[in-house]
């Protein structure tokens, strides 16, 4: 899987929610709790950079005592999201569609910039910001 990765299970991202929950930039994310895990990752599809369609199938909570002793610290506690290949493949215009549709619906002061730059995308990397 090439990351970055963005969420192609649900269909109409959240504006009020932070974009970095629809698109990874890793196989990470910083909770341990597993109801955050359930609804934002577990059975999630997410296309990746090349164009190949993944889904979240399990997790991996970190294996260091460290990580877990100090989990209450931002960012000390990182969860391995594990994909499978679902042997699905999404085309970069295809992916530009789904993704310019999500970022319309966000008021910021980087909307139109954001959504020109998606525009003029050569290449799916490229739209997911990559």
């Amino acid at each position: 899987m090439k990351f970055p990765a963005a969420n192609i299970s649900l269909k109409d991202w959240n504006p009020n929610e932070d974009y970095l929950l629809y698109i990874l930039m890793d196989p990470y994310y910083c909770r341990s709790d597993n109801e955050f895990y359930r609804t934002y990752y577990h059975n999630q599809k997410y296309v990746d950079s090349n164009g190949e369609v993944y889904k979240v199938i399990d997790k991996k909570p970190p294996k260091s005592l460290l990580r877990n002793i100090f989990r209450f610290l931002p960012g000390v506690y990182k969860v391995e999201l594990i994909f499978s290949n679902t042997g699905e493949k999404m085309g970069l215009v295809e992916v530009k569609e789904f993704i310019l549709k999500q970022v319309k619906k966000i008021d910021c002061e980087y909307t139109s910039e954001w959504i020109d730059n998606i525009k003029k995308a050569q290449s799916i990397q490229e739209v997911l910001g990559g």
